[in-house]
């Protein structure tokens, strides 16, 4: 059994096929480790016509797969739900990176281009935390990484020069050590909390926004806001208080990437 620790949560993976298997423990080898999973995903089967694969979880059968690649986009997906639902850790729906032990937080809804820009970030030499769970510990900004595989799309894979003619349709699920050999970051507090939007019109800026304003879009992108409202809003505005807020407009990969790097280094 393959075993992972994604926000704090054990997760185990019980793979039939041994091809996939590797392709599964290649893909989450950041999340590695020795830990008692709370839940356990098997999948079953060869992924072929005759010998479908089968994802089942407590013996319900969740989905039914005829490729291998199918079957470990949906596992790696079922894995961040899970550890995203049962983390007692407070997460945002937010891409992460560092520079010289300092972090830069990218909260957003699905399709604002938070993990697009945080794998450029990470390309252009920055250190990798996460793309969509941005963690923090009990008290402080101190962010505690969670390195999943980046969920990318064609037309975001082909903006890092990473896509080939046989790409799926489907997002494709990338190992941080894909987008640069030793990008894995450690833990560190946050820095900077900068809001992205993707505008293809648009000139790309990088504009202060007042706290206030930022301690709402915050909150809005907080996993389980809903279970402890008051307790979960005064640590969100403690976090906010500690960091330089932005929102960021670019419809250019590489002029977002330079302006944020840009900001980062003037610290």
């Amino acid at each position: 059994m393959f075993t992972y620790s994604a926000l704090g949560v054990g997760v185990g993976f019980e793979v039939e096929d041994e091809g996939l298997g590797a392709q599964l423990d290649r893909a989450l080898a950041s999340l590695a480790a020795e830990l008692e999973p709370k839940v356990i995903f098997r999948l079953l089967g060869a992924g072929t016509t005759v010998d479908p694969m089968t994802l089942v979880r407590d013996g319900e059968r969740l989905a039914t797969f005829e490729t291998a690649e199918a079957a470990l986009t949906f596992a790696v997906h079922c894995l961040n739900r899970f550890a995203i639902e049962h983390t007692n850790l407070l997460a945002i729906h937010a891409g992460a990176v560092s520079l010289d032990g300092h972090a830069a937080v990218f909260p957003g809804d699905q399709g604002v281009g938070k993990t697009t820009l945080t794998a450029g970030l990470v390309r252009a030499g920055c250190q990798y935390l996460t793309d969509e769970a941005t963690a923090f510990a009990d008290t402080g900004p101190e962010i505690l990484p969670y390195p999943k595989p980046l969920s990318l799309s064609r037309e975001s894979l082909a903006l890092l020069s990473m896509s080939h003619e046989s790409e799926p349709r489907e997002d494709r699920h990338v190992p941080t050590e894909d987008l640069r050999s030793g990008s894995l970051g450690s833990a560190c507090p946050m820095r900077w909390l900068i809001f992205p939007s993707y505008d293809p019109t648009a000139r790309t800026r990088l504009d202060p926004i007042g706290k206030g304003a930022a301690v709402i879009r915050l909150a809005e992108n907080t996993f389980g806001f809903a279970n402890d409202p008051s307790g979960t809003l005064t640590r969100v505005a403690d976090l906010t208080r500690a960091a330089d807020c932005f929102r960021l407009r670019s419809g250019d990969l590489a002029e977002a990437v330079a302006v944020v790097i840009e900001t980062m280094q003037r610290r």
